[in-house]
């Protein structure tokens, strides 16, 4: 008998979600209500030897070389995956069936199974009690992304030792948690979805992580001196809309244009991801085809009444070039930095219509930016459409509002970039109003006048302070 049958058939017995097992630590069957703990303990050398009985050729070779690798398995009441994290003489193993098993039976009171390689009829008990004291609802990992959302918070740091940090209306407060446990941590994060594609310790890929009903969340693990961590990005479940968003009318209209290029800006963290999703979902809501290219899959999008095509970034050029058959009305980017590929995105433009994120904090810097990259300053120009810079500014309650700079292509405007002029640019944005443009600077300034903002939060997220004294000046 495999070592790993007597699992497979605790997994079975007692309808568990998964079975979670560390070296030389107890035994955990995961359900929807909570973990349960098993009394007795799996050795790391009887862990090695389930994992080395059962593990293909290819997933042996990375988890000889310290790396974390998953594969699928046949069991007598189904298939099951089989997820190993090898960290030195600490290994986790997560088994989880690939379809929901039947419960063969109802488990007993004191529900009981065998652990390898004892004989089959040597039992080892669950503890009741592990979890139904504390009311919980999943996992560890979990039950800090819903406290954090309770929270209102956008994101959520986890360090080995110390408490939950979250992040509110753009400050840091901790929650009021236990400190973090470094294995708890590690084990949760060894055992998402996807933990296998991380490469070590310093380059680990992020991970979207979805817990239903609460958040959609792009997970960064990395390691310091202190031991494991993790910041964790946390997006609302629901798509987002860009009428609910507050997204300026001028650029709503960008984005219902055929063709052209509109650039999407903020500094880290200003939301320009939020907000590209919003336009893609009004191009779909209206008929249109979106290809939507993200470095890491955090958005969720719908079809609506078009289609939408999420993809991930691997070659960008060569990606965004094979769009050009695909009969796409829009192509969605998030960062590009390779020079080949910004070329390939302005190309496209000529055709259709390009959305760009760009990580700056104004328009005028985002468009220079893009065109000192690559593209050079008259072919930028050729096919601008617009662009859009934003800030998040705290306001009352545990909210941010989103502020908006707009610049509309108008023929000064492209003139300006044509020859390289950026700051010309942001005078022409501070004066054009009436073409539906706005600075920052004036809309931070609207913001506090009516009292939505304070000065001070205003000043702290001005790219240029003295506009903001001279908008605030003319109110």
């Amino acid at each position: 008998m495999a070592r790993i049958d007597a699992y497979l058939r605790s997994v079975e017995r007692f309808g568990a979600d998964a079975v979670i097992m560390q070296s030389n630590q107890t035994v955990t069957l995961r359900f929807a209500s909570g973990d349960r703990h098993a009394t007795q303990t799996t050795s790391h050398e009887q862990l090695v030897a389930m994992v080395r009985e059962i593990a293909p050729p290819a997933a042996l070779d990375l988890i000889d070389a310290g790396r974390p690798a998953r594969f699928e398995l046949d069991g007598a009441s189904g298939r099951f995956t089989v997820a190993v994290a090898p960290r030195g003489a600490q290994w986790i193993v997560q088994i989880e069936p690939i379809a929901p098993v039947i419960v063969a039976a109802p488990p007993p009171p004191a529900p009981a199974w065998a652990p390898p390689p004892a004989p089959a009829d040597a039992e080892m008990t669950i503890e009741r009690t592990q979890h139904d004291v504390f009311g919980r609802t999943g996992s560890w990992l979990d039950e800090q992304i819903r406290a954090a959302r309770a929270a209102g918070a956008s994101d959520l740091h986890l360090a080995a030792s110390a408490r939950p940090i979250v992040r509110i209306a753009g400050r840091l407060a901790p929650l009021e948690q236990p400190p973090v446990d470094a294995e708890q941590l590690i084990r949760e994060l060894a055992l998402l979805p996807g933990a296998a594609e991380g490469t070590d310790a310093v380059d680990l890929a992020p991970i979207i992580h979805v817990v239903a009903k609460v958040a959609r969340c792009r997970v960064r693990r990395y390691e310091d001196r202190g031991g494991p961590g993790a910041a964790i990005r946390m997006h609302p479940i629901e798509p987002p809309d860009a009428h609910r968003l507050g997204l300026p009318a001028a650029l709503i209209a960008l984005a219902e244009r055929r063709h052209g290029l509109i650039v999407v800006a903020s500094p880290a963290g200003g939301g320009r991801t939020t907000t590209l999703g919003a336009l893609i979902e009004h191009i779909a809501a209206r008929g249109g085809r979106v290809i939507a290219f993200e470095r890491t899959a955090e958005l969720d999008l719908e079809h609506r009444r078009g289609l939408v095509s999420p993809r991930v970034l691997g070659e960008p050029a060569t990606q965004l070039a094979t769009t050009q058959d695909e009969d796409a009305d829009a192509i969605a980017i998030g960062d590009l930095a390779e020079p080949q590929a910004i070329a390939t995105a302005i190309d496209l433009a000529a055709g259709r219509l390009v959305l760009l994120t760009v990580p700056e904090a104004s328009t005028s810097a985002a468009l220079a930016r893009l065109a000192a990259g690559a593209v050079g300053n008259a072919r930028l120009a050729r096919v601008l459409a617009g662009a859009s810079a934003q800030a998040l500014c705290p306001r009352a309650g545990r909210e941010r509002i989103a502020v908006f700079e707009v610049a509309v292509a108008t023929e000064a405007v492209q003139a300006a970039v044509r020859h390289g002029a950026f700051d010309t640019v942001a005078a022409l944005v501070d004066g054009g109003r009436a073409a539906g443009m706005v600075s920052l600077a004036q809309a931070l300034a609207d913001l506090v006048r009516a009292r939505q903002i304070t000065v001070d939060d205003a000043f702290d997220q001005a790219p240029d302070p003295a506009a903001l004294r001279a908008a605030l000046a003319e109110g």
